[in-house]
């Protein structure tokens, strides 16, 4: 509903595009004209590509599948021929292994921080060494160095990725671009893999990372459910010990009342005595 400057208009518009999906009105009693032909501002339909001849429709301006790798965005309607280049994107792909190599070094940078690592304390003394932890470092650090199909560009050292010596990632992007250019194929079958046995680099670290985070099976479910147990353990042992302490001093407060009486009742009667023989 909004304000023209002169009526109120109520304006209906379906969430989906595509001819599929457009909208249909069914009115009893006052009629809005929402079935009226005039009244309506855009006609629900397909996005149309002509490629070599074939129309190809979409419910979206996002022609995917198509042709095969490539995304067709569509950005204006044209009646005359538009040649569209394919060529690798090594920029594209830079950004995304950056944004790979920045959340592996935040991984690290917080395991160093809360198990600590050489000379760097522990951020909580109650992880420092733990064996989880650090199989996790371990664990993406093998991930990353592992040889992906055959050729010149079969491990991420090739197209640019390494290790640094304190143990974090780092991108050559210079040297990426030069592995795209040379051959794109390779270095994308680096990190997508290629079918058959050679399933990338990226399939491997995904793989070591759900061992790690897959709900309820996880090797850091499973480590913290084991922490919880040992920590349930400790606390009934603390809770007998403590009850046992508590009987124990009910114990010796009475021992204590008992011999306080015994005591006071001994001098009431050495008092008697000496009484009773200075008299004499």
């Amino acid at each position: 509903m909004f304000y023209d400057g002169s009526a109120y208009r109520l304006q209906v518009s379906g969430l989906d595009t595509g001819k599929d999906n457009a909208l249909t009105f069914s009115q009893t009693g006052l009629d809005l004209g929402l079935n009226v032909a005039a009244n309506t501002v855009q006609k629900a339909q397909n996005s149309i590509v002509n490629i070599d001849g074939f129309d190809v429709q979409r419910a979206t301006n996002q022609v995917v599948g198509a042709i095969q790798g490539v995304t067709l965005a569509l950005t204006a309607t044209t009646t005359t021929p538009v040649d569209v280049t394919v060529a690798a994107d090594s920029q594209g792909l830079a950004t995304k292994i950056q944004s790979i190599v920045t959340a592996y070094n935040s991984v690290l940078s917080k395991v160093n921080t809360a198990a600590g690592k050489g000379s760097t304390k522990a951020g909580n003394s109650e992880l420092a060494s733990d064996s989880t932890l650090r199989g996790i470092s371990n664990r993406l650090s093998t991930a990353l160095q592992t040889v992906s199909g055959s050729g010149k560009f079969n491990t991420l050292g090739s197209v640019g990725l390494s290790l640094q010596r304190d143990g974090t990632l780092a991108l050559d992007a210079t040297k990426l671009k030069a592995a795209v250019t040379a051959d794109p194929g390779a270095v994308t079958a680096l990190f997508a893999g290629s079918g058959g046995s050679n399933s990338g680099v990226m399939s491997t670290l995904s793989s070591a990372i759900k061992a790690y985070n897959q709900t309820g099976t996880g090797l850091l479910t499973l480590h913290q459910t084991d922490m919880q147990s040992r920590v349930k353990t400790m606390t009934d042992s603390v809770n007998r010990e403590q009850d046992r302490l508590d009987r124990y001093q009910a114990l010796l407060q009475k021992q204590f009342s008992a011999m306080d009486t015994t005591v006071t009742s001994n001098n009431s009667d050495m008092s008697y005595l000496s009484k009773l023989y200075s008299s004499g």
